[in-house]
C-alpha cells in the first residue's frame, strides 16, 4: 500500500502515479528466463555458478547471463569457484569525490589459488540498455574508477580480496558484445 502524502504536496505524487506512459518499456522485464516467453531461455536450475533459481530482469541482463554461460568453461580453467550474485539492492558503490552511489546489477564472484594462497574477485557489473549508456556514464566511470585507484587488499591472514569494476555490458542487435566490456572481462581470463 502507498502512504498518501500530504495534501500540499499531492500533485507531483499524483502525477507520478497516474501516468500511462512509461519511458521506455523493456518486452523482456518481468519475463523468467527459463520461461518459454523469452527470447533469451537459459535454465538456471542446472547453473551451478548462479546463485538464484531465476532472472526476470531486462534483455541485457539475460545476455549477460548468456555471457557468462558461454565463457564459464574458459572462467572455471582459470578460478576454482564461479558465481554469479543478482545485486537486489545489498551493495551500493560509493563514489569517495561527491557521494554518488549506484547499485550494480550484478556480482561477479571468483576465487582462485595463487601460490597456495587464496585470492577472491568481487567484479560489479552492470548490464545497460543503450537508452541509458549516455545518461548513466558516470556509473560506468566509477566502476571503472576502482581499478585504477585500488590494488589487492589483504584483509584477512591468509588471502587477499580484489574489488574490481567492468565497463558497462551491452549487446547491439547483432548480439556483439560492446569492445570495452570485452576487454575489460579478457583481463580476467589472463
Amino acid at each position: 500500500m502507498i502512504r498518501r502524502p500530504p495534501r500540499s504536496t499531492l500533485f507531483p505524487y499524483t502525477t507520478l502515479f497516474r501516468s500511462s506512459t512509461l519511458l521506455y518499456d523493456n518486452e523482456e522485464m518481468g519475463k523468467s528466463i527459463k520461461g518459454v516467453n523469452t527470447k533469451y531461455p537459459l535454465d538456471t536450475d542446472l547453473k551451478e555458478w548462479y546463485v538464484y533459481d531465476d532472472n526476470h530482469g531486462t534483455d541485457q541482463e539475460k545476455l549477460f547471463l548468456h555471457y557468462i554461460n558461454n565463457n564459464y568453461d574458459a572462467l572455471k580453467r582459470k578460478y576454482d569457484e564461479i558465481y554469479v550474485i543478482r545485486n537486489e539492492k545489498f551493495i551500493k558503490v560509493f563514489n569517495f569525490s561527491n557521494g554518488e552511489a549506484t547499485e550494480p546489477d550484478f556480482i561477479l564472484y571468483l576465487t582462485r589459488k595463487k601460490n597456495k594462497q587464496p585470492i577472491c574477485y568481487q567484479i560489479f557489473i552492470e548490464p545497460k540498455g543503450a537508452h541509458l549508456i549516455s545518461n548513466d556514464k558516470w556509473k560506468e566511470e566509477l566502476l571503472t574508477s576502482i581499478n585504477k585507484k585500488y590494488k589487492p587488499e589483504k584483509l584477512i591472514d591468509d588471502s587477499e580480496y580484489v574489488v574490481f569494476g567492468l565497463p558497462f555490458f551491452n549487446e547491439d542487435e547483432n548480439r556483439k558484445v560492446k569492445n570495452d566490456f570485452e576487454i575489460g572481462f579478457t583481463k580476467l581470463l589472463d
